[in-house]
């Protein structure tokens, strides 16, 4: 019978660590499914962080489109203000100077610039001739 109580302690060991084992596997289990929630919130954040960059760029685009029409604008504006205050002046001082100036051309551009600007506008050819 001695035989019989150390079997059946072997077993009854092998069965206490078994159920420790799967106790253990159970913990280790549940950890890992919160993690995983924890990480598919972590994703599904970073998707809404992500679209409203998105949105946040197309504004930015916008804007700058925008932006950019005032600064053109503004920039024909400005060349005419220097123009205009240059002009009056300018002609006066190169005559005294002694540089004969009997016109002036406001708004003139220079040929290679007048070809470049004619060349991006579709429909538009530069009439001019090659000097």
């Amino acid at each position: 019978m001695k035989n019989d109580d150390i079997g059946q302690d072997g077993i009854s060991e092998h069965q206490a660590r078994f159920e420790e084992s799967m106790a253990t596997i159970a913990a280790c289990q549940a950890k890992a499914d919160t993690d995983m929630e924890e990480i598919r919130a972590i994703i599904r954040g970073i998707g809404e962080k992500q679209d409203k960059t998105e949105l946040l760029l197309q504004e930015v685009a916008e804007e700058q489109k925008k932006t950019d029409k005032l600064m053109r604008r503004h920039e024909t504006n400005w060349g005419r203000l220097v123009e205009s205050l240059v002009e009056g002046s300018l002609v006066e001082l190169l005559n005294e100077r002694g540089i004969e100036v009997h016109r002036t051309h406001p708004q003139a551009e220079s040929v290679l610039l007048a070809k470049r600007r004619h060349a991006q506008e579709p429909g538009i050819r530069y009439r001019g001739g090659e000097r």
